[in-house]
């Protein structure tokens, strides 16, 4: 079949940058240091099928291990740091992995993200 991916846009490819109009500050929610209120947002039912979630256990969700890999090179690096812009994508979270929020791809694309990034040179 000639579809595409589910997650894969279908707008073409253009030679323009990623973000808004130049000059243009946006209006992009800032995270603060100190903020005034902290609400924790619980879902009361499942999105996907419904099912009533205030009587369940709580389960974990991240993989509790971990298997480090030594970063020997450029190459290498670029490798893992392309492989983490890209997992909001293949999730189907977003369709480019510079609209993820918290990803680092915005700042990496040449446009500041959300959050502060120290680069190694």
């Amino acid at each position: 079949e000639n579809r595409s991916a589910r997650n894969q846009s279908l707008r073409p490819k253009s030679n323009r940058k990623t973000g808004g109009q130049p000059g243009h500050e946006g209006s992009t929610l800032k995270m603060s240091s100190t903020p005034n209120q902290i609400k924790e947002m619980i879902p009361g039912y499942c999105n996907a099928c419904g099912n009533d979630l205030r009587e369940k256990e709580a389960i974990q969700v991240w993989q509790q291990n971990n298997h480090p890999i030594e970063l020997s090179s450029n190459e290498m690096m670029d490798q893992r740091l392309n492989y983490i812009h890209q997992n909001p994508v293949r999730a189907g979270l977003v369709y480019e992995p510079e609209y993820y929020v918290y990803s680092s791809a915005l700042d990496y694309s040449g446009s500041k993200g959300l959050l502060d990034l120290a680069f190694i040179e």
